[in-house]
């Protein structure tokens, strides 16, 4: 791990301890905390290419490669382990497993709660019930969202206020906690939308 992603690893880790004991309603985005720059990303930017690292609460790993356009659009491409994929083309989730030949799994967009979360498109504070609360900690800027408004499960988007963008995700549900990290990353203006083809991939695999 390089020492750019050891840093940006623990200044997660010093995020998430806080977000471990977040209650609803205890951080109020409109109480000191400037989400500004991270609204602007998430609405006027919001198209990345770069790489990952996603960690599960029971130990399990897995790095790739990430595109996102938003709203709407994700690709994650697994190295580890190789051949896994999820292309996510604005109303569909497309999950495919490392064997070629496999039909992917498929899902509605706004039947998987992070996902949804994460590509909404709706990022403005005012009347957005999807957030509920934003802190700041560090180089870190945290927006909190839920689908519930009990937040019994939540996410939590990271943002740099050195290079004003997107860093990654912590994903809270009752089974399971997720921290997916963007180790490396580069704004684009322009990304190819055929790389969220979803119908494409199955062609290039083979699947039957």
């Amino acid at each position: 791990m390089t020492r750019f992603r050891a840093v940006l690893r623990q200044e997660l880790i010093a995020v998430i301890s806080a977000a471990a004991l977040f209650i609803p309603g205890s951080y109020d985005c409109h109480a000191g905390v400037d989400v500004t720059a991270a609204q602007k990303w998430l609405i006027d930017q919001g198209k990345l290419v770069g790489t990952f690292l996603e960690e599960h609460s029971n130990g399990r790993k897995l790095e790739g490669k990430i595109y996102m356009s938003l709203p709407g659009r994700m690709r994650l491409e697994y190295s580890i382990p190789y051949g896994k994929m999820i292309i996510i083309d604005g109303e569909t989730i497309a999950y495919f497993d490392e064997i070629d030949g496999a039909l992917p799994k498929f899902y509605s967009l706004n039947k998987i709660e992070w996902a949804s979360l994460i590509l909404s498109g709706d990022f403005s504070l005012k009347g957005n019930s999807y957030i509920i609360g934003a802190q700041e900690d560090g180089n870190m800027i945290s927006i909190y969202l839920s689908n519930s408004p009990e937040a019994k499960e939540y996410m939590v988007l990271y943002f740099s206020k050195v290079e004003n963008r997107l860093r990654g995700w912590y994903l809270s549900t009752t089974t399971s906690n997720v921290l997916f990290t963007i180790t490396e990353a580069e704004d684009l203006s322009f990304i190819d939308l055929k790389l969220f083809d979803i119908a494409a991939e199955i062609r290039a695999r083979g699947t039957k």
